[in-house]
């Protein structure tokens, strides 16, 4: 009874791994938008500012939002990867950015 719900599991569960195969290869391959310098410019200044007058309430927020995610390699290198936010974008503060890999070594 129960050994053709596995199967068809197990085989739902193979479609589902080559489609999340096949997307990360695009999330790969797709390039980032880089920054222009006028947004890192802004953002330098708001870090800037936030660092030297901000409480840390205030330089967290603004971190958290411009960190996406570091990734940490079995050799303990650490990437990181920013967002810059882009005000010329519609939508909420969360989808206002332009997404930066930038490699740190």
């Amino acid at each position: 009874m129960c050994a053709q719900r596995i199967v068809e599991l197990s085989e739902r569960r193979t479609e589902l791994t080559a489609r999340r195969n096949e997307l990360s290869v695009q999330v790969r391959a797709s390039s980032p938008q880089l920054p222009s310098a006028a947004q890192l410019r802004v953002t330098c200044e708001q870090l800037r500012r936030a660092l030297a007058s901000g409480s840390p309430d205030v330089v967290k927020q603004l971190i958290d939002e411009l960190v996406d995610r570091i990734d940490i390699s079995s050799d303990k290198q650490a990437q990181p990867y920013f967002r810059v936010p882009d005000e010329k974008r519609p939508g909420p503060v969360g989808h206002r950015f332009v997404w930066a890999h930038i490699t740190w070594r």
